[in-house]
């Protein structure tokens, strides 16, 4: 009996001892959950994607079209942070793949993809010359203060969010005042007018007042 008396207690002892186990395991994963929605969070104010924020502060928010490109320094009446506000109304839906970014005006340009490896040809340091030449455009027009964000190799459709066409331009670029730029790459073995028809192509999916221009180039490091 006493022998018995004493598993049952054991039992509950270890009943509870479980019972705390998981009351902990459970405050733990909260925290854990809470920590990474705030570094989520941090990274979406850092590098924009439709963060909403205050007028002025040099954020934007979901689906704003404020149309002021950095860089118009000077102007009457506006504060170094309005300035500083781009917002092209437009947002990529996948800014998982963050790169890198370019700061310009006061304004960090962030710039998604990771960029198309094709053909053999490397650049100094081994990088595909393709790749390097895709990570040459992004970065040249960041600095340039006229674009919210740039991807490389990704799609139409991931890229603005306004058109469905899954093919991936070299480089996309929307621009602060809502117009979307493209650029294709030649690799050996390209014919550029058929680059260019397709660019084109995959531009006149976008709503009219979102179409920029497009550009074939020669691919260099």
């Amino acid at each position: 009996m006493t022998i018995l008396l004493a598993g049952i207690g054991l039992q509950g002892l270890v009943t509870k001892v479980k019972g705390l186990f998981s009351k902990i395991a459970e405050a733990i994963g909260k925290v854990v959950m809470k920590a990474w929605k705030a570094l989520f969070t941090l990274i979406k104010k850092l590098f924009g994607g439709g963060t909403p924020g205050p007028v002025g502060d040099g954020k934007c928010k979901i689906g704003e079209k404020n149309r002021s490109p950095v860089g118009q320094s000077g102007a009457l009446g506006q504060t170094a942070a309005a300035r500083r506000r781009c917002c092209s109304g437009l947002e990529t839906s996948d800014s998982s793949i963050f790169v890198f970014s370019v700061s310009v005006g006061g304004r960090k340009v962030p710039i998604y993809g990771r960029g198309q490896e094709t053909g053999k040809d490397k650049c100094p340091g081994g990088v595909n010359k393709h790749r390097q030449a895709s990570k040459k455009i992004a970065r040249k027009e960041a600095a340039t203060g006229k674009y919210e964000y740039l991807t490389m190799d990704r799609a139409w459709s991931t890229s603005t969010g306004v058109s469905t066409d899954t093919r991936r331009p070299d480089v996309i670029g929307v621009r602060c005042d809502g117009k979307v730029n493209a650029w294709e790459v030649i690799s050996k073995g390209d014919t550029p007018s058929k680059l260019q028809d397709r660019v084109d192509d995959g531009m006149k999916t976008l709503p009219v007042a979102n179409r920029g221009e497009t550009f074939v180039v020669k691919m260099k490091c």
